[in-house]
């Protein structure tokens, strides 16, 4: 089959060419010129038509993502790619403080933030939700010293509750709440640990995965968890035909289980990682 396709292809070529030479002849001189440089002349210039109306497409400039530096990107991160490489479009990560990454993306110097809570649009109104989620983690409110139940968010209020820049989850949990705002996880913890802070809000992941890497040894989660965070991939509006043809890739995988997949192997890469001396 795949040959009798290809005799097809050639033959087309061909005839192609052939109704090219017999066109082209007409707008080639003749009379300064022997026949046989009229005919070559002719076929030349078929043969630049052919060639230009078969060269491949101009391959589509790479989309470019801005994201935070987190365990919860890394596995957003590598569910994106694959998205993306299904759909055949070239992708370029770049690292930013968290609140940066969503700024750049909004005013068009990114065409796109890797995840982000459902909502983000209302504030960075450039933003289009490409609406499949990628990631779901749990909130929860870790602690040095102070013992209580959680009941949402407002049982925090009488703590110094620490979170992080751009993480706007714990951004609107807490706002009007004596909040002590870091720029990184690493930070975050570290103060929590030394008694610097009372209680701090982040993920699971999170925090399972810093407190290994930082040998915490004052530092734990309350129960019960705050609640639940869908994360959702964003893109500039100028990538509006992007957003179904990324969400139809997203809800493959997930139908799939590929999401599932990948967030397992990350996270155990991740725990390897932090482990290793």
């Amino acid at each position: 089959m795949r040959a009798h396709c290809g005799i097809v292809i050639l033959s087309i070529i061909a005839l192609t060419i052939r109704a090219m030479t017999t066109l082209a002849s007409l707008f080639v001189p003749t009379a300064r010129a022997p026949a046989c440089k009229g005919k070559a002349g002719a076929a030349m210039l078929a043969a630049l038509i052919v060639g230009c109306a078969l060269a491949p497409a101009r391959a589509q400039p790479a989309i470019v993502l801005g994201k935070s530096d987190s365990s919860v990107t890394r596995i957003s991160e590598a569910i994106v790619r694959e998205a993306y490489a299904r759909v055949g479009v070239a992708l370029q990560v770049r690292q930013f403080p968290s609140e940066r990454s969503l700024q750049e993306a909004n005013i068009g110097r990114l065409d796109g933030d890797m995840t982000r809570i459902a909502g983000i649009e209302e504030r960075y109104p450039n933003l289009l939700r490409v609406p499949v989620p990628v990631l779901h983690v749990e909130s929860l409110v870790y602690t040095n010293r102070a013992q209580f139940e959680v009941k949402g968010w407002d049982s925090l209020r009488p703590y110094r509750i620490g979170i992080r820049l751009g993480i706007k989850f714990a951004e609107d949990g807490t706002r009007g709440m004596q909040v002590q705002v870091v720029p990184s996880n690493e930070q975050l913890f570290t103060k929590l640990e030394l008694g610097r802070t009372d209680v701090i809000v982040s993920t699971r992941i999170e925090g399972s995965l810093m407190m290994k890497k930082l040998n915490t040894r004052h530092v734990r989660a309350l129960a019960p968890a705050l609640g639940e965070v869908t994360l959702y991939h964003y893109l500039h509006k100028r990538n509006a035909a992007l957003v179904p043809k990324i969400a139809a890739a997203l809800r493959a995988m997930e139908q799939e289980g590929r999401m599932q997949a990948i967030e397992r192997d990350e996270l155990a890469r991740m725990v390897a990682q932090v482990a290793s001396p």
